[in-house]
C-alpha cells in the first residue's frame, strides 16, 4: 500500500505490532470539521474520509459518521476551543458550524453574534 510517498504493507505493520491501517492513520493529517451535524459539514465529511483523520463537532445534534470521531463542543466557550486545539493538533480546520436560521438570529442578536463573528475569529486565531 502507498500512502504520501511511503510503502506500507502488511509487514511493516506487523513489524510495529500494528496493522497497516494504524500505520496509515499515524501518517494521516488532522482534519477539524466543526458544525458536523449540519448538511455542508456532514458532506465535507464524507468527501474527505479516508484521506484525512477527521475530528468533527456538534453542539446539540449528536450524529454518527464512519470514521469520524465526533466531540461535543460549545464553540463559544473559548476555553473549550483552545482545549479542543491542544488536543487534536489538526493540520486543517473547515468550520461549518452557525446559527443559520434568520429568525433565530434576529431574535438572539448576542448569541447569533457570539456563534458566526466571534467563534470564526477564535478558530482564525488558533489556526
Amino acid at each position: 500500500m502507498q500512502y504520501s510517498g511511503i510503502e506500507l504493507d502488511k509487514q511493516a505493520g506487523d513489524e510495529l505490532g500494528t496493522s497497516s491501517l494504524e500505520v496509515k492513520r499515524f501518517f494521516m493529517k488532522r482534519l477539524l470539521v466543526t458544525g458536523v451535524s449540519g448538511f455542508l459539514g456532514w458532506n465535507i465529511c464524507h468527501a474527505t474520509s479516508g484521506e484525512w483523520e477527521i475530528f468533527g463537532t456538534f453542539f446539540s445534534h449528536h450524529v454518527k459518521i464512519g470514521g469520524v470521531n465526533t466531540i461535543q463542543v460549545n464553540l463559544i466557550n473559548f476555553e473549550e476551543i483552545k482545549r479542543l486545539f491542544q488536543t487534536i493538533r489538526p493540520d486543517a480546520v473547515i468550520h461549518t458550524a452557525a446559527a443559520s436560521d434568520p429568525n433565530f438570529c434576529q431574535m438572539n442578536r448576542t448569541e447569533s453574534r457570539k456563534i458566526n463573528v466571534e467563534t470564526p475569529v477564535n478558530i482564525a486565531g488558533l489556526c
